[in-house]
């Protein structure tokens, strides 16, 4: 596993230990994600999407499935090039394909519509995380500032323009 950039936007020393999609994990001292290194080239796409179908057609109902929960998570991570670019730079992903490429490929993954029983360790750790930053004093005014200032203007445009 390598090190990514941690909630608070200092980038990792790419130093971290080996391990898969069990070992992803969120260390609040450090404030950092933890996640495997992932090799991706020209056939990713066609690969991914075949696992991800083996994966939810051939497990029982009361499975994990933690590959499609891995592929659906950073499908989550990356939303454009400079979020591969990111990764590519913290070492956790590597191979052939361009920023843009691999951003293409996470954003025409679709979600895979499906609920456990009881939360599994990755989504665990996936609400640790966003427990953590939602906490952070800078994401609480931006949500209050979306959810009251901003909504707000609309009704304060309306009502100026009657008046």
């Amino acid at each position: 596993m390598k090190r990514i950039y941690n909630l608070v936007g200092k980038k990792g020393n790419n130093s971290g230990t080996e391990g898969g999609i069990r070992d992803i994990h969120f260390d609040e001292k450090e404030l950092t994600f933890y996640l495997p290194v992932l090799t991706l080239n020209v056939n990713s796409e066609v690969i991914l999407r075949n696992l991800v179908a083996y994966e939810v057609l051939s497990t029982k109902s009361e499975s994990t499935h933690e590959f499609v929960q891995y592929v659906d998570l950073m499908s989550g991570i990356i939303d454009d090039a400079e979020d591969a670019r990111l990764l590519r730079e913290a070492g956790i992903i590597e191979g052939s394909l361009t920023d843009e490429a691999i951003a293409s490929l996470f954003n025409c993954i679709n979600k895979v519509t499906w609920k456990p029983s009881e939360k599994t360790e990755l989504e665990k750790i996936v609400d640790k995380t966003n427990e953590y930053f939602d906490s952070r004093p800078r994401i609480k005014l931006s949500n209050f500032m979306k959810k009251y200032v901003y909504a707000s203007w609309k009704f304060l445009t309306i009502f100026s323009t009657i008046l």
